[in-house]
């Protein structure tokens, strides 16, 4: 989770406020479920952010866990209509442990993509 927040910060896409609030977030209440992490949190942007790992060894902490999938959203959310939806997905995703062990084999976002978009279309 921290090195995707990293990744976001080298981007200039969030501020180093926005990782602080992750971890306070994270440490409140996970946000793990099986095989998928899905840490959120607000940030003083526009543009909803979204990180993807796919992780090759065990997590410590979480021995199940596969994917991480890091969103960040804008605090003043404009369109929430959109962000229920990446919600919604996000969350079909965390329930199909089909698509996950499908996700997993992939290292790259194309790939990723591709499966994503033709096991949840059907």
């Amino acid at each position: 989770m921290d090195y995707l927040a990293d990744e976001l910060i080298k981007e200039n896409k969030v501020t180093s406020h926005f990782k602080y609030k992750l971890n306070k977030r994270e440490k409140k209440s996970n946000t793990v479920t099986g095989h998928l992490g899905f840490p959120h949190t607000g940030y003083n942007g526009d543009d909803i952010c979204i990180k993807i790992a796919f992780l090759n060894t065990q997590c410590l902490d979480y021995k199940d866990l596969k994917i991480i999938i890091l969103v960040a959203t804008p605090d003043s959310m404009k369109n929430e209509y959109l962000l229920i939806k990446i919600y919604e997905e996000i969350l079909s995703i965390a329930s199909n442990n089909y698509l996950i062990s499908k996700l997993q084999n992939h290292n790259n976002f194309q790939d990723f993509s591709k499966t994503l978009i033709e096991e949840m279309s059907e």
